[in-house]
């Protein structure tokens, strides 16, 4: 497979530009085409990076990470990728993983793949649980629901 083809898109707002470059540089030394969108940060991180073979798009003003994703999406297509991967700025994805993401897309048995840091069991006893932070829980729902007029989920929990 021509990993040059394979176009990771990784959007960023307001992201410390060596946390960036430490998530890009793998990327480009597996040969991946790197796609970075600045989502209207308020620093423009280019400069900074334009020692990098990447493809920097820049929004003027934040549109929200969708949008980002939607113009890495839209520009990936129009380049003609093979692939596209979505990959997060901050450096909590493996560039090692991408591999085997990829492989049900090169055989043919999918037209998707999703990949999740927190399938494996391991992974899942490092989330923290509300029950973990009761008593912190429940000051930040009370304040939430006196300040905003409503409780504030926590991971899509509401106790």
């Amino acid at each position: 497979m021509d990993k040059s083809k394979v176009f990771v898109i990784i959007p960023c707002y307001n992201e410390k530009v060596d946390v960036v470059r430490q998530t890009i540089m793998p990327l480009l030394t597996t040969g991946y085409t790197v796609v970075l969108i600045d989502d209207g940060s308020k620093q423009d991180i280019f400069l900074q990076l334009s020692d990098l073979p990447i493809i920097y798009l820049r929004h003027v003003v934040n549109l929200g990470q969708g949008a980002a994703l939607q113009t890495g999406m839209e520009f990936a297509k129009r380049e003609g990728a093979a692939y596209v991967v979505h990959f997060d700025a901050d450096g909590q994805h493996s560039v090692g993983e991408l591999g085997q993401l990829l492989e049900p897309l090169q055989q043919g048995i999918a037209d998707v793949a999703l990949g999740s840091r927190f399938l494996r069991k391991q992974d899942q006893l490092q989330i923290p649980r509300p029950d973990d932070w009761s008593c912190l829980w429940r000051v930040l729902s009370m304040e939430s629901l006196r300040v905003c007029g409503s409780r504030m989920p926590i991971m899509g929990c509401v106790p």
